[in-house]
């Protein structure tokens, strides 16, 4: 792992990668690295310089990737993200667990498409 450097934070760790840059940030609560903070999720998004397929529509959807932050409130409420009481940690609902693998193909299928 020469390339990236870590440090502990809180409830969790901040990898980072040396040549990329990109940064991801999890929250070890419960036992499990499910947990994410929405803030770190989006400090991820603007560290990387190529993203995916994914996260192109992720950004692409915001008219500022601070906006993106709400939209994590919105699926609280619609009970596809879970809140750990009044953190910022969210993981996804039990219900939407599933649903990683079926993403992962998305990104792969679709990875020369532009966002809209």
């Amino acid at each position: 792992m020469t390339d990236w450097s870590y440090y502990f934070h809180g409830q969790g760790c901040c990898v980072r990668h040396a040549v990329s840059g990109v940064a991801i940030a999890v929250d070890f609560y419960e036992g499990t690295t499910e947990w994410i903070d929405s803030t770190f999720f989006l400090w991820f998004l603007e560290s990387l310089k190529s993203p995916s397929f994914i996260e192109q529509q992720r950004i692409a959807l915001h008219p500022t990737l601070e906006t993106l932050l709400l939209s994590f409130d919105e699926l609280v409420e619609a009970d596809i993200l879970f809140r750990r009481g009044r953190s910022n940690a969210v993981r996804l609902s039990d219900e939407f667990r599933g649903w990683g693998a079926q993403v992962d193909d998305l990104d792969a299928s679709d990875a020369d498409v532009e966002p809209k």
